[in-house]
Order: C-alpha cells, then structure tokens, then sequence
C-alpha cells in the first residue's frame, strides 16, 4: 500500500487555503492538514475537507470543450 501526502490548494474559494491531499496507491483518498499554512493555520472548512471526493465525479471535466455549431466537442488546449 503506497500511501502519500501531496500538498496542494483548495480550489473552491479565493482564501487560497492549504492542506494536504491523501493519496493511496495514486487515487485521491482524503485531505489533512497542513499545520504549516500561514492562511489556515491548519484548519479546513467543511467543503475543503471533502474536496478530494469531486476529482473522481463520474461527470468532472477532465478535457477542454469548445462550442461548434451548438453543441460542446473536445477540443485540444490550443484549440481552447
């Protein structure tokens, strides 16, 4: 079992709060903190807690889309 700790910034607000992403055998598991962040101070609201459950969303974007002709196609990210 390869388990880490990879540190990182939570996207959901702009307070740019710091904390530490778990990752098991390179699947985002969880988050801890980071006791170290001079913004948080170790501390993480409700939403970055569980902010490593959404990078597996069946429905998260994971490749640029562009609009042609109406509808969303992917698109290189260049192209976007």
């Amino acid at each position: 079992m390869d388990m880490k700790y990879v540190q990182t910034t939570c996207p959901y607000c702009g307070t740019g709060c710091t904390f530490n992403l778990v990752v098991k055998d390179g699947k985002a598991v969880g988050t801890a903190p980071y006791q170290r962040s001079p913004v948080n101070e170790g501390k993480v609201c409700p939403k970055g807690t569980y902010a490593h459950e959404f990078v597996h969303a069946p429905d998260r974007l994971t490749k640029p889309l562009i609009k042609k002709d109406g509808k969303f196609v992917e698109a290189t990210w260049d192209e976007a």
